[in-house]
């Protein structure tokens, strides 16, 4: 991991910023760093919050200082700024990040959302969805990669002012309008480059008050440089740039420092003079070319393999290569027996020789930190980012809803697991008896994925997993039973509850009744037989449980009570104890 950049004012006033949104929307975060936002826990009086909270944040000699930290960063570092829609935000930030070394964002909750005189239940979602987006920058915000400034119509009267105007036009695109605010932020005195996710092949007009700086910032060749890295970040054959989480991608930029000038030099100087056209084309080429230079460092073992190997040989080899390089040498060479020799030639030389071009190296860091990283969560709502890690839910009960929909219990156990404990423990709250009977007691196929899914609620709400448990042993098919048995382990290691008990003891008599008359003690009832023992001799509540036991058991018909009483002395040596009356 890199260190932390210098924390200058601009990333501290962000940090608090990203903190009142955590707070004031009671934002929780999952085991793999992920926020989750539960829009219908966002009241009116959070909302008022917020916006009194920001407001005073704005307002502060902390954000003058921010804006006069950013002006003091970009004297001598590349800060970008990013304008238009950006459907993808996990790629426009870093589209950012690849053209430059830090990137400024705007205020948009206080200076958008919560300037309404009223606000809309229907932005609370949007909002979430922002709120979700930012936090998960809070790492490369630590970094000092990202930061978030007030918005500049809020700061700049030239900035009110164009956005007056625009707001004033017909079919004005957002595009011209982010590009003519950015414009104006560093007409006063902000240094910034501006950049865009633009797909559509134009580049966007300005206002007339901005206009003149339109060409020295955001130029041709600019646009075409940013227009050739979106296309790359969007290759399926580095597919890996998307799914390697924002603040990795920011530690392999920061690392390889000269990635970026080797990015801008292989799209940049081909394309200075070309008609648009030209330069669309010339720019697929060149990613074609780029793509190629990356694949050819992963075939280049076969090369170095193919000396002195015939093509069955070099064929062969290829193929192991292919699942080989990165193993332990001598687990390798297992694995090929007779063609050893060359091979091992091969990855000597290969190992010896790193790579020359920082693109390849950089890249191939990237791919190996896609491979560590969690997989994307789509928003579950319409997502305004392709992959968007935050989780934003709409409803406790919607969340129910979708919950008991699915079929599959491992289902059910992933959608847990993708939400923070908080989240989670209120999702479980809803759950009632119906509910508790389909995800436990519906087997077929299933019982492994139900032991996960229990495995998985012991570490989540423990009083939710003694109800699901307790359920369980109401199942006809008595107790549940697959390879592992974490739940069979945790009655015959804590005391569980009394209702539970209970339960467990009509399951005995009931699902297990037919077994236990003929004495065919099978696995489920060796494991009742240990839970028993358990619970009536070393449970906290022993006395209680037993005084339970011995209830139930008065009411047995006289067959059944010895049946009961034959299975219970396989336990205690072949005699009952004194506390057992039957």
């Amino acid at each position: 991991m890199m260190p932390m950049l210098q924390s200058d004012a601009a990333v501290q006033f962000t940090l608090r910023y990203l903190a009142l949104l955590e707070t004031h929307l009671l934002i929780t975060w999952t085991s793999d760093d992920r926020p989750v936002c539960v829009v219908d826990w966002i009241g009116d009086d959070a909302i008022a919050a917020l916006k009194a909270a920001l407001a005073d944040l704005l307002g502060s000699p902390l954000h003058t200082d921010a804006r006069q930290a950013t002006i003091a960063y970009g004297a001598e570092h590349i800060q970008t700024v990013g304008f238009g829609l950006a459907p993808d935000f996990t790629e426009f930030i870093k589209l950012g990040l690849i053209y430059g070394e830090r990137v400024v964002l705007w205020d948009i909750v206080a200076s958008r959302y919560l300037a309404k005189p009223q606000f809309e239940v229907a932005s609370k979602s949007v909002l979430a969805q922002s709120a979700c987006e930012l936090l998960m920058l809070r790492s490369v915000v630590e970094r000092g990669g990202v930061v978030v400034l007030g918005h500049p119509i809020t700061w700049s009267p030239l900035a009110a002012e164009i956005d007056g105007e625009l707001h004033g036009e017909q079919n004005v695109s957002a595009a011209t309008l982010g590009l003519s605010i950015a414009l104006a932020a560093i007409e006063e005195g902000l240094p910034l480059h501006p950049y865009a996710l633009l797909r559509d092949g134009y580049r966007p007009a300005t206002a007339q008050r901005v206009e003149s700086q339109t060409d020295e910032l955001f130029s041709a060749q600019n646009y075409v440089f940013q227009q050739s890295i979106g296309s790359l970040l969007r290759d399926q054959r580095v597919g890996y740039l998307r799914d390697v989480r924002v603040v990795d991608f920011f530690d392999v930029l920061s690392e390889h420092s000269s990635l970026r000038r080797a990015l801008r030099r292989h799209f940049s100087l081909t394309l200075e003079g070309m008609s648009p056209q030209q330069a669309k084309v010339e720019s697929e080429a060149l990613t074609e070319d780029l793509v190629r230079l990356i694949e050819k460092q992963n075939a280049a073992i076969t090369d170095y393999v193919a000396e002195g190997v015939d093509a069955t040989g070099t064929f062969l080899l290829a193929s192991i290569a292919a699942i080989s390089v990165g193993m332990p040498l001598v687990q390798m060479l297992s694995a090929v027996g007779a063609v050893a020799l060359p091979l091992t030639t091969a990855v000597r030389k290969w190992a010896n020789r790193p790579p020359r071009n920082i693109i390849v190296q950089s890249f191939k860091t990237l791919a190996d930190d896609a491979e560590n990283s969690m997989p994307c969560v789509p928003s579950l709502l319409e997502p305004s980012s392709e992959a968007v890690k935050g989780v934003v839910e709409p409803s406790i009960q919607d969340l129910h809803n979708r919950f008991m929909a699915f079929h599959w219990a491992s289902d059910r156990h992933h959608l847990l697991e993708s939400l923070s404990p908080e989240v989670a423990r209120a999702l479980l709250a809803t759950l009632g008896p119906n509910d508790l009977w389909t995800i436990v007691n519906e087997r077929h196929r299933q019982e492994a994925y139900i032991g996960d899914y229990l495995a998985h609620l012991w570490k989540v709400d423990e009083a939710s997993y003694w109800e699901h448990l307790g359920k369980s042993c109401e199942s006809p098919d008595g107790l549940l039973a697959y390879d592992l048995e974490e739940h069979v382990d945790n009655m015959r290691s804590c005391t569980i509850p009394i209702k539970v008990w209970s339960q467990v003891l009509d399951s005995l008599f009931v699902a297990h009744a037919e077994a236990l008359d003929v004495r065919n003690y099978d696995y489920a009832l060796e494991r009742l037989l240990e839970i028993i023992v358990f619970q009536c001799e070393r449970a906290d509540d022993a006395a209680e449980k037993r005084a339970a036991l011995v209830s139930q058991a008065a009411g047995l018909d006289p067959a059944r009570s010895a049946a009961l009483a034959d299975f219970l002395k396989t336990a205690f040596g072949g005699q009952l104890p004194a506390w057992i009356v039957i």
